[in-house]
């Protein structure tokens, strides 16, 4: 066996994917093989791997982490444009939703075992303390960041939480609004792509709120970001196309609470 590389300072994500579970015992295997092929579709990391050679992606049934060494600025932001664009595209598929955390730390690793402080780090930050269909970020990518890019973990690509954590503001990508160029991400500001993406997520959050009211709470804070999003960020002929008229949901499940 060859030995470990060892990569100590390695930014990694581990991201859920909420639902994918339930469609393993539900769905027949057709279907789930068009949602892992939608979710690799999204995986466009060659042209990532561009700006940021370390970049390095598994999806793993239900798992889907990424892992790089950040080394200066360009790297910084190619590591999480590239998360908030496949967050953002596995968001509007319409019936998983993504839950997940970022740190930074030492990795060892080859084809065959990982021996991975920072993967530990990330996959009980994902269990414990996302709670929501968030990715957040950790101190130790927070700080491994902002030390390589002065204050890239600020508002913008990342929003702050009620309880204090950042996390990935994905609907920044909804509109598949960004593309890596070799040495740099070039922005569309005037992407087509943005109300359909809007409209997708729209109805994705209300396949949720239609069929999976066990997971109330968690459409819950989706639905609160969506609407927060656009009323914040979006300017349109008419916004309130987009949003979602969550007293209304909030309201179905109590009668249903009620009645049982």
């Amino acid at each position: 066996m060859n030995e470990p590389t060892y990569t100590p300072n390695t930014t990694l994500a581990f991201i859920d994917i909420l639902g994918f579970k339930s469609m393993l015992s539900n769905k027949p295997l057709p279907e789930i093989v068009d949602t892992i092929n939608s979710i690799l579709h999204f995986d466009n990391s060659a042209d990532y791997k561009k700006m940021l050679p370390t970049l390095n992606t598994k999806l793993i049934s239900d798992s889907f982490i990424v892992y790089a060494q950040l080394r200066d600025a360009n790297h910084v932001t190619a590591f999480y444009v590239y998360l908030l664009s496949v967050i953002a595209n596995v968001h509007k598929l319409g019936k998983v939703m993504t839950r997940g955390y970022v740190s930074n730390g030492e990795h060892y690793f080859n084809d065959e075992m990982w021996i991975s402080p920072v993967f530990l780090e990330a996959y009980l930050g994902e269990q414990y303390t996302a709670i929501y269909p968030r990715v957040v970020i950790g101190e130790l990518a927070i700080v491994h960041a902002n030390n390589l890019s002065n204050n890239f973990i600020s508002p913008g690509f990342f929003s702050k939480d009620t309880d204090g954590q950042w996390f990935m503001n994905y609907m920044q990508c909804i509109g598949n609004n960004y593309k890596p160029n070799v040495t740099n991400i070039i922005a569309d500001i005037n992407s087509k792509g943005l109300e359909p993406g809007l409209f997708s997520h729209k109805d994705a959050i209300l396949f949720g709120f239609t069929y999976e009211k066990k997971h109330f709470k968690k459409y819950n804070w989706l639905a609160n970001y969506h609407n927060d999003y656009i009323n914040k960020c979006v300017n349109t002929v008419d916004n309130s196309r987009f949003l979602i008229d969550i007293d209304q949901y909030s309201n179905e499940v109590l009668e249903t609470t009620n009645r049982n």
